[in-house]
């Protein structure tokens, strides 16, 4: 039996048919056909099991409305019926809709594509095709909030960030650029760095980038000198990351560049103020040095004068005493008295001259140690004084002996020279922070009235006569030079007729250890 070609034309078409429809069944997608009454006439597996879950009076079948059995916001039931009109109307197109049913679970992002199906008398139903886009959506939602973050950062960021591609052309510019260099991103946009610096800096910079870029590195902290828009100079620190594509290869940078053409000029003064202080100190220090060599030099020679002034005045009062009478006398002691005054005075002059020198020995010094050779020279030649002493546990430090022998040499004089009638009572202790040694010596003496107490360390400051106390009013300002070069300070508690305690500090980093 001969089959007509027709009816092989239909077999095959009905054929397809049958594959189109069963490839629809077994979509992922939710399909389904809709009349003019917007009545579902036709849908695979997938809608028909989506439906029932958002049907109002469920089971969803077959011949159901799209819009008034499904539970639906009466907003998203106007829009779908203006999308349905739309393609009534012969348009095909696409939309993404939003559908949110709190009470259902149901929170679903879809793509709708609406085609009408044109038939010989007219369209007469549309096919949707709906496909899931949730996921889509919420990454959209993350990129766009955390582009939204970064915006924001940038916004806030006194840097500009920046894009160039492999050959150093940018590629994007953050609006931060025009406080920065007076520019705007557009006219940042296909220009390079270098374009914005002078020649020497363009080679300078340019060798090191194309270094960068050789070595596929980040570019850290490198410091930049630009020229503004305005003609001046801007210095920039550039950071950036370098980005490849997926086989590895260098697509280019991204980073941003912070404006310190403060920072750098205020270096550039301090640089400069630096020098100036250096010198100034080297002149200082070269005419300290001058002042030094000549004080020790004139004391040297005018004591010798002076030791002849005064040996000689002796020897004529041996020789020609039954010839001076009493009047004669006094006048020679006064005269001896003077000279053997000024020698002191030199003498004190060299040894604060001698406190003021650069080079200074440090050792490992016991305190303990110290006071104990200075109370046996005074002990010795005072043998007709009551002396009681006490001295605590005291440390071992990192100092100068000669120093700190001086300082206490002249604390210790002080007490035995502006004692009471009193017992001599002598108290040496130490007291500690976490950052120095606090010493004390504590006497039982005539005691200073407190507004003298800065008065007594300034230089040949007195607060007796010299027929009262003998002295030139020197000692006191050695010891603040001695401990103020060490970076300590020095100060005394007292108060008249209550004896004086002084106490100076030494920093705890120079502690050795313990007696």
């Amino acid at each position: 039996m001969e089959i007509k070609e027709e009816t092989l034309l239909q077999i095959e078409l009905d054929q397809k048919v049958d594959i189109n429809e069963s490839a629809i069944q077994f979509s992922t997608d939710l399909v389904y056909i809709v009349n003019r009454h917007l009545n579902v006439i036709f849908a695979n597996t997938n809608f028909i099991d989506f439906a029932q879950s958002i049907a109002i009076r469920p089971p969803f079948k077959i011949g159901d409305n799209i819009v008034k059995d499904l539970l639906l916001h009466e907003i998203q039931i106007k829009e779908w019926s203006v999308y349905f009109k739309r393609a009534f109307k012969g348009e095909s197109f696409a939309v993404e809709i939003h559908l949110n049913l709190p009470s259902l679970n149901i929170n679903r992002w879809s793509e709708m594509i609406f085609s009408p199906i044109y038939e010989p008398t007219g369209i007469n139903s549309i096919s949707v095709f709906s496909r899931e886009i949730t996921q889509r959506k919420k990454n959209e939602t993350q990129l766009i909030e955390t582009n939204r973050r970064l915006k924001n950062v940038l916004l806030s960021s006194a840097d500009w960030a920046w894009e160039v591609n492999a050959c150093g052309e940018y590629t994007y510019c953050s609006e931060k650029v025009k406080e920065h260099l007076g520019y705007t991103p557009q006219e940042m946009i296909g220009k390079t760095p270098f374009d914005f610096m002078d020649e020497t800096e363009a080679e300078r910079v340019g060798t090191i980038f194309q270094q960068i870029v050789a070595n596929k590195q980040s570019i850290k902290d490198l410091e930049n000198w630009n020229i503004h828009k305005e003609g001046h100079a801007v210095c920039l620190l550039t950071n950036g990351y370098p980005l490849f594509d997926k086989n590895g290869n260098l697509e280019g940078f991204i980073g941003v560049d912070k404006n310190i053409t403060n920072r750098k000029k205020i270096e550039e003064e301090t640089i400069k103020t630096n020098n100036i202080l250096i010198k100034k100190v080297e002149e200082v220090s070269a005419l300290n040095l001058e002042l030094e060599r000549f004080a020790y030099v004139a004391s040297h020679d005018l004591q010798e004068p002076l030791r002849m002034v005064s040996t000689f005045l002796q020897m004529f009062e041996k020789k020609y005493v039954a010839l001076v009478d009493e009047t004669g006398k006094k006048y020679i002691h006064y005269a001896v008295t003077g000279a053997n005054r000024m020698k002191l005075l030199i003498s004190d002059l060299l040894e604060y001259s001698k406190s003021s020198a650069n080079v200074i020995n440090i050792e490992k010094v016991s305190v303990k140690e110290v006071i104990e050779d200075i109370l046996v020279s005074y002990t010795n030649e005072n043998t007709n004084l009551d002396v009681e002493v006490i001295i605590d546990e005291l440390p071992v430090i990192n100092a100068c002996r000669i120093g700190l022998s001086q300082l206490y040499n002249n604390l210790i004089g002080n007490a035995f020279k502006y004692r009471s009638t009193d017992k001599i009572k002598i108290h040496f202790s130490v007291e500690q922070t976490d950052e120095e040694w606090i010493f004390s010596i504590k006497d039982n003496g005539i005691g200073i009235d407190p507004k003298f107490h800065e008065k007594i360390f300034v230089l040949f400051q007195r607060l007796h006569t010299a027929n009262q106390y003998i002295g030139t009013g020197i000692g006191l300002s050695v010891c603040k030079k001695i401990i103020e070069k060490c970076g300590g300070k020095i100060w005394v508690e007292s108060e008249l007729k209550k004896g004086a305690n002084f106490k100076f500090t030494v920093l705890k980093s120079h502690q050795i250890s313990h007696n």
